[in-house]
């Protein structure tokens, strides 16, 4: 297509619509996304990072690459989460990093004081966070195409892609060396794909769909949440749609449930695949596949429910369920306003409850942390009271437009008509079916554990922008606009801590998670700083320090402090300062300045200026060899 001009010469040709939406729009987002991911990438160190890296037996991403190259099938099978995914990403970085450089950090059998070299360090973690970023980035443009087939909206793809890219707890667990980092895009991929296989019925979304959920299991167990979500959400799509569906209801219900089995049987040949030391070790298995073990009711009322559909199809040609599907049919409308209603309460007293100082409407709640997420604090509340705490670290760490926008759809819900109206239950039926897991598992939700959640999230908010703008062009350009400046403008403000993201909302008293390791870069600058720094000696009660200190590090994991007398400085964190309690009273009244409980830190960082959280340094004040 052409515009015509006097002039043949400055005869041009229109840029076509999906080369701006595909190529150029993404290339400019995703500029902005990995600026914002790759700083601070080598500054910081998180829990369990150094098992998949650098332990002292060499980590797990090289175990399991030296048990490929060998074959060694049985060494593939590298950890219960099983965390194959990460190994697979991350071992470009192998290619680069020199043999025998390695960090030393608090494992058994290391000598109680060590050294490390910073940059050192630093190039390690660079060197395997790198990839997962690059690569979580360019996988979030199957979320844009997906959306984009699903909804056939480039502004509500578009809305969601950038919610997606730009969150800051999302590319805060991108920059973690953990399962974590690859589950949310995997377990995404695999919502999307099957949805579009419900909506089309197409081999290609359940070849894609059983792809992308072999790879989410390879990367946790967390995803086996799909199976029982897989069979419920095809009832749920033929009660959405049983005007359209009920001639052909037997046979559509049969498909739904010969591809359902396709899908995870593939799924599981994916795995058996890339993990072949599964037939090595399957009491492992079992072991990691945690629902299995601690839920052992809930897996025989699943096979119990499987065993009855078989039945069903195979002799009464799905006329039980059939029966079901069509007595529900009079409640289908009510059933929908009813759920959104009741999520957006709970979402409702959530907010209120926590924006203020003391917590009017669950004050027995109020206090419950989540740093320690199998607290007794959690897990002896009743079943009501954990749904409230679980939504809670959610609900705030999530941006405002993104909380608002979830808000709206959802009242919108209530009181009229959605335009897309199966993907909205669509994803709350998942969103309510994590919730109800981790609720049965007694397990706190934290960032790491709720990473598949912000995704979806997302996704809903998007929708619910779209449905609260009036039609037009402008508007939408605005709308655009305004997502993009928003949360870029949240990035800013807690950029380099992204993974310590809690919103506006918050009360600034309540924190919803601990460091994560975070401040121990910039704790460690300070000290390596200090005349004869090489000389100090210093304890940390959490990782994060050591592995940029250029001093020694003394490493006792314990209460008793038997080396504290010989301690230069002790630096403190929010979460140590929880595990060590009995540690730090000792500390404060034996060896600081002062010597009582109230001496000042000689340096103290707030991420992201809370001051509920933090990392401080405390100078020995009765070292007799001051520095």
């Amino acid at each position: 297509m052409t515009t015509s001009t006097n002039n043949p010469v400055l005869e041009t040709k229109k840029i076509p619509k999906k080369f701006v939406f595909f190529v150029f729009l993404p290339a400019a987002f995703l500029a902005v996304y990995f600026y914002f991911g790759l700083q601070h990438i080598g500054q910081f160190e998180t829990a369990d990072e150094h098992y998949w890296i650098y332990s002292p037996d060499g980590g797990r991403v090289q175990q399991y690459w030296q048990a490929i190259k060998t074959g060694d099938w049985a060494g593939t099978y590298i950890n219960d989460k099983p965390g194959v995914t990460l190994a697979l990403v991350t071992g470009p970085a192998l290619l680069f990093e020199k043999p025998g450089r390695t960090i030393a950090e608090y494992e058994r059998g290391i000598p109680i004081e060590t050294t490390n070299n910073p940059d050192v360090s630093s190039r390690i973690f660079s060197l395997f966070r790198i990839p997962l970023v690059i690569f979580n980035g360019l996988f979030s443009l199957f979320f844009l195409w997906a959306l984009w087939k699903i909804t056939k909206n480039p502004w509500i793809a578009l809305w969601s892609w950038l919610l997606i890219l730009f969150s800051p707890v999302l590319i805060g667990i991108s920059q973690i060396i953990n399962p974590d980092s690859l589950l949310w895009p995997f377990s995404t991929a695999t919502l999307l794909a099957f949805f579009l296989f419900l909506k089309t019925k197409e081999k290609k979304y359940a070849l894609l769909t059983s792809l992308f959920f072999g790879f989410a299991l390879l990367t946790k167990y967390t995803a086996l949440i799909f199976i029982p979500f897989f069979l419920f959400s095809a009832v749920a799509y033929l009660w959405f749609y049983y005007e359209t569906e009920r001639a052909d209801f037997h046979r559509e219900y049969a498909r739904f449930v010969v591809y359902i089995s396709a899908i995870i049987a593939g799924a599981f040949l994916i795995f058996a695949i890339f993990v072949p030391g599964i037939f090595w070790q399957f009491d492992i298995f079992l072991h990691g596949v945690r629902m299995l073990r601690y839920k052992v009711p809930i897996f025989f009322a699943l096979l119990a429910l499987l065993s009855l559909i078989l039945a069903d199809i195979l002799f009464f040609r799905s006329r039980f369920i059939d029966g079901i599907v069509r007595l529900l049919q009079p409640i289908k409308k009510n059933f929908q306003k009813i759920f959104y209603a009741l999520s957006f309460l709970l979402l409702a007293l959530v907010i209120l409850n926590w924006i203020g100082a003391s917590g009017i409407i669950f004050p027995k709640i109020y206090s419950v942390q989540h740093d320690l997420e199998r607290g007794v604090g959690f897990v002896n509340r009743d079943n009501f009271s954990q749904l409230v705490l679980e939504l809670r670290s959610t609900v705030f760490s999530i941006a405002p437009l993104v909380l608002l926008g979830w808000l709206f759809l959802l009242l919108k819900g209530i009181v009229g008509k959605i335009k897309n109206g199966f993907l909205f239950f669509y994803l709350m039926i998942f969103t309510a079916a994590f919730y109800t897991a981790m609720v049965l598992q007694d397990l706190l939700i934290t960032f790491r554990y709720g990473v598949m959640l912000y995704p979806v999230i997302a996704i809903l908010a998007a929708l619910g922008i779209y449905e609260f703008l009036p039609a037009g062009k402008w508007l939408r350009f605005a709308a655009t606009a305004g997502i993009i400046c928003l949360s870029i403008g949240s990035l800013w403000l807690v950029r380099p801590f992204y993974f310590n993201y809690s919103n506006i909302f918050l009360n600034k008293n309540q924190t919803i998670a601990d460091g994560w390791g975070y401040g121990g870069y910039e704790a460690a600058q300070y000290l390596n700083n200090l005349p004869n720094a090489q000389k100090l000696k210093v304890w940390a009660d959490y990782r994060g320090f050591c592995a940029f200190f250029k001093g020694t590090c003394i490493r006792e994991r314990d209460n008793e402090g038997k080396y504290d007398s010989q301690i230069n400085y002790f630096i403190q964190t929010r979460r140590g300062a929880l595990i060590f309690k009995q540690r730090w009273r000792n500390i404060k009244s034996e060896y600081l300045d002062g010597l009582d409980s109230s001496a000042q830190p000689v340096w103290q960082l707030d991420i992201n200026g809370n001051d509920q959280n933090y990392v401080s340094i405390y100078k020995n004040g009765n070292k007799a060899d001051k520095n």
